[in-house]
């Protein structure tokens, strides 16, 4: 079974993300005192962090840097409301393996986790339909460079999930 940790300041998305995952048969952990990112971490040793960038106590491209040091191993998943290119060259530059801008739906989370390989098979347990964390997309269009995006998870009504996959290597 795989380990997730969650690092997010706004425990409504860290307990719904919780909930998400745990469906799938994920180990999931979020923390709740952020003086003790480090100690969490150590003490659950995931396979995957969700960090959120602006955070108390701890900046999370200072924790993920501190984190990839220790255990390069382990995916680091941003997770952030700033759609900032110096953000995402960060996280990048960090250790962090995806950026997710907020709000986001559980589909872009389940395309995280089929990129990285740690997607089970099978649907979640008792789900038929999906998970949304927010009710609302952000609309990126043309202020991301067409090489870093990939759109995926439109839900028909002309609103775009946007995903950003890639960084060149170049800028890392």
């Amino acid at each position: 079974m795989y380990k997730i940790l969650i690092v997010e300041d706004d425990m409504m998305i860290a307990k719904t993300l919780s909930s998400h995952l745990e469906k799938w048969d994920y180990e999931v952990r979020y923390v709740k005192d952020f003086k003790n990112v480090m100690n969490d971490f150590l003490e659950f040793d995931p396979q995957l962090v969700l960090m959120d960038i602006e955070m108390p106590v701890m900046n999370g491209l200072d924790a993920a840097a501190i984190i990839h040091k220790a255990m390069p191993e382990t995916h680091i998943v941003f997770l952030t409301a700033f759609d900032r290119f110096d953000y995402a060259v960060g996280a990048m530059r960090a250790g962090g393996t995806d950026y997710l801008v907020k709000p986001f739906d559980s589909a872009q989370i389940t395309a995280c986790l089929r990129k990285l390989n740690l997607l089970p098979e099978s649907r979640p347990r008792g789900q038929a339909g999906k998970c949304v964390l927010h009710p609302v997309f952000r609309v990126a269009g043309a202020s991301l460079h067409a090489g870093c995006v990939a759109r995926s998870g439109g839900r028909g009504d002309g609103h775009e999930c946007v995903l950003l996959l890639t960084l060149f290597s170049h800028l890392v």
